[in-house]
């Protein structure tokens, strides 16, 4: 299923920086040869945390530093206490962004000073059109927290302008950026948002109020995102598709920003799949995973044949321990059989409807697993910010079968099309967007 990368409001008035930061082979699933037992979920109704956040501004003349956190809105990024005093613009991965107005007395050069720390990476200074007006190389200083300035000339436009900084990649923290000559006129906000159990604070200005997007507060327990604005989607992922069309990035429909992951397979293709594997440097027994996803009604027709979009897969033996299904124009969330049984190919298989398959809309899936043999094991949903599921008990295979953790993968695998088979649909589309992994001390509001 495709999702799509996050979309840029920008401001007409305003010229642009963009600062950017970066940001399963599931052998998988033989089969519907297991018994269903349907029960119902409790459905709980759970509000994300939400940034409070006061706005200042002030003016300066001759050469104007902005403090890096004092952006007006950002994407992705978070904060840090900075070594220099005050705080640091940190956790930076490729696509983020962040976002200032700044005032010049006349259209012309400008040099701009950059206080930056880290293993090394660059950014863009672009203008509200996109067009890049220059490129900035930090450096590889001896830590984080060690910082050098570097120098570049931007062309800027006369007046009041939004500067943005777009990260290209990521490997390094920015303090604060002069703009040498004019006047600058900075909002300062001040956000505080709550990002679960490992208690620390990062700035946060929410771009957008649809529940279907992703938290813009990002930290250290983030282990993973992609946002398919990169050039490399799924870089060092198990790639499982096998048609040029099987995983591309489209424009539309547009969630955040400029591009969405686009999953296809058609009944004729060569395999029955459409995935990719996550890998294994996310596994862990406490894992969140969140993603956005967009079914378009022209590719999902209701079925009576179930296909995966999301599972944990945990060996190459039989199905995964726990997946997601569509089937019958409803999300299943399904514990296999086998997890009880601990013996392959027995067991009665838990199935538990979640809801209907919402169309031609963006949906955000935040899903934390507590992975378990014993009855200590936990399954998580979250849909739009609402609880769908909310199940205890066990969750991965016993020893017995086997010792590994689970690995993710993500996409569209329609086993009942192997060989000649076919079923009610012949062609399945999946947009995704913004998908994460995170540690243990992740959280709903993180996600």
């Amino acid at each position: 299923m495709k999702n799509k990368g996050i979309k840029l409001s920008l401001m007409i008035p305003y010229l642009s920086v963009i600062l950017l930061a970066t940001a399963c082979k599931k052998d998988d699933l033989s089969a519907e040869n297991n018994t269903v037992a349907t029960a119902s979920t409790p459905t709980e109704t759970l509000a994300l945390d939400a940034p409070t956040a006061t706005t200042t501004s002030s003016t300066t003349t001759s050469t104007t530093r902005i403090e890096a956190e004092n952006y007006t809105s950002m994407s992705g990024v978070g904060l840090d206490a900075c070594s220099e005093g005050g705080k640091n613009v940190g956790s930076i991965q490729a696509g983020d962004w962040m976002k200032y107005t700044v005032t010049t007395p006349a259209a012309g050069s400008y040099k701009m000073n950059f206080r930056v720390a880290g293993p090394g990476g660059q950014f863009q200074v672009r203008n509200a059109a996109g067009t890049v007006l220059a490129t900035v190389t930090a450096p590889k200083t001896a830590a984080y927290q060690t910082y050098t300035t570097v120098s570049v000339n931007a062309n800027l436009a006369s007046g009041s302008q939004t500067i943005q900084l777009y990260a290209v990649s990521a490997g390094y923290n920015i303090n604060w950026f002069e703009v040498v000559g004019g006047t600058t006129t900075s909002g300062s906000t001040d956000a505080s948002t709550s990002t679960g159990t490992s208690g620390s604070t990062s700035g946060s200005t929410t771009t957008t109020t649809s529940s279907a997007l992703g938290s813009t507060t990002i930290g250290s327990n983030t282990l993973f995102r992609e946002t398919f604005e990169g050039t490399s989607p799924w870089s060092g992922f198990g790639q499982e598709w096998y048609t040029s069309y099987a995983f591309t990035t489209a424009t539309t429909p547009a969630l955040q920003g400029s591009k969405v992951g686009r999953f296809e397979l058609r009944d004729t293709d060569p395999n029955y799949r459409s995935e990719v594997r996550f890998p294994s440097t996310y596994n862990g027994k406490d894992r969140w995973v969140s993603f956005s996803v967009y079914w378009p009604s022209s590719g999902m027709k209701d079925d009576s044949k179930p296909e995966l979009f999301h599972q944990a897969h945990q060996t190459s033996q039989t199905s995964p321990p726990v997946s997601l299904i569509v089937k019958n124009g409803h999300i299943w969330a399904e514990v296999n059989g086998q997890v009880f049984s601990g013996t392959l190919g027995t067991g009665t298989s838990k199935t538990m409807d979640i809801g209907a398959v919402p169309k031609d809309q963006w949906v955000r899936f935040v899903i934390h697993y507590k992975f378990s043999y014993n009855t200590d094991g936990a399954w998580q949903i979250w849909k739009n910010g609402s609880q769908v599921l909310n199940y205890a008990g066990k969750t991965i295979y016993p020893p017995a079968i086997t010792s590994s953790l689970p690995t993710f993968k993500l996409g569209i695998y329609k086993w009942v099309w192997s060989g000649t088979a076919t079923s009610d649909a012949t062609l399945r589309v999946m947009y995704v967007d913004d998908v994460r992994v995170g540690n243990e001390s992740s959280s709903l509001s993180t996600m």
